[in-house]
Parts: C-alpha cells; structure tokens; sequence
C-alpha cells in the first residue's frame, strides 16, 4: 500500500511539472481498449492545434 501512495503522489507532482511547462497530460492503464486510447489521443491533439490555431 506504501508504494502505490508513493507513485501516486510521485505521478501527481510529474502532472503538475509537465502542466506547469504547458503540456497535456493523459494516463491510461494497460488495460484500456486501445482503439480507444488512440481515439481520446487524437482528440486531445486536434483540439489543442484549434487553439493554437
């Protein structure tokens, strides 16, 4: 149970540094369908071009 609160506090402060230098985070477990991983992806991408856009 220590580990996994220390992986996600760890995951949560990575979160934060990567937000804070301006991307996008996504987390998915192995286990998700990757079709539809790849969907949500796509989507991230494409609406963050239409803001910058």
């Amino acid at each position: 149970m220590a580990k996994v609160q220390r992986n996600s506090a760890r995951d949560k402060d990575t979160d934060a540094k990567l937000r804070d230098a301006g991307w996008v985070v996504l987390r998915y477990w192995a286990h998700e369908d990757p079709q539809i991983v790849a969907d949500e992806i796509r989507q991230t991408v494409l609406a963050a071009c239409q803001i910058r856009n």
